[in-house]
């Protein structure tokens, strides 16, 4: 399973979420031959930035658990983007216990060839069974944090339960990164003991909170700083010259993301 890319993040504030759906709406827009799903196993319904009703992975657990397959066909497409399909998380967090690594195992084989690619929002706990299935079965996993003390120390005091749980993060993202700030991307190298070339930031933008209202990424707000950066982890994901093509005479032309937003 190589098409399978996690995000996860050191707390619930670092903003995994509108990452990775920040990232699939713009492999989308690009990549209008491939079919991507945006797969939601944090424990919580994490649809704050989609602003649309979705299907979520309650709707498929029972057939989960009696080992009946579920198909493409069963999965809702996002409005905006023809080629994105959306799985959204619980809507009741009290029902989370009732989820295992084996729910999120069976939910990812079954889908990973009918996909080109899926991207998994694994949310920020480590204790929780459907983010610790998504994370086993994915090809790459990327950690979430910010230039916040307390975030690096949670990561610092967590490191242990991934390294036991044989989870290794092939990119840090530094999310909400400011050039001023004293947390820089070369001293959180550093203090975490990891090459400065697994670093990815993404700037922060003003528009966060009003992308919040709205239920948008800050994507769809047409940030330029912003879409460069997420232009930049998504040509991690799919190689540079397959994505990104618009680019010309130094404007990004992102027109079918925003046509398709209209």
């Amino acid at each position: 399973m190589n098409n399978i890319y996690a995000f996860h993040g050191a707390d619930n504030k670092v903003g995994v979420t509108m990452t990775a759906l920040s990232v699939s709406q713009y492999i989308a827009s690009q990549r209008e031959d491939l079919d991507i799903l945006f797969l939601v196993l944090s424990g919580k319904q994490n649809t704050e930035f989609i602003g649309e009703k979705t299907i979520g992975i309650e709707k498929f657990k029972n057939r989960l658990d009696s080992g009946l397959p579920i198909k493409k066909a069963d999965v809702g497409k996002s409005k905006a983007f023809k080629n994105l399909y959306i799985i959204s998380g619980i809507i009741s967090e009290l029902n989370e216990r009732y989820y295992t690594p084996k729910t999120a195992e069976s939910l990812i084989k079954d889908l990973t060839a009918q996909f080109s690619l899926i991207i998994v929002d694994t949310g920020s706990r480590a204790d929780n069974g459907l983010a610790v299935g998504g994370l086993a079965c994915a090809s790459k996993k990327y950690f979430v944090l910010s230039q916040n003390e307390a975030v690096l120390r949670r990561f610092e005091s967590n490191r242990g339960i991934y390294n036991n749980m044989k989870i290794k993060f092939d990119k840090l993202i530094i999310n909400k990164y400011c050039d001023r700030d004293p947390y820089s991307a070369n001293y959180i190298s550093k203090r975490l003991s990891s090459d400065i070339k697994t670093l990815i930031t993404l700037n922060l933008s003003e528009l966060g909170r009003k992308a919040e209202r709205e239920y948008k990424t800050i994507l769809q707000f047409k940030d330029s700083k912003y879409m460069k950066d997420i232009k930049k982890l998504g040509d991690v994901i799919i190689p540079s010259g397959q994505l990104g093509e618009k680019e010309q005479s130094g404007k990004i032309l992102f027109g079918r993301l925003f046509k398709s937003n209209t």
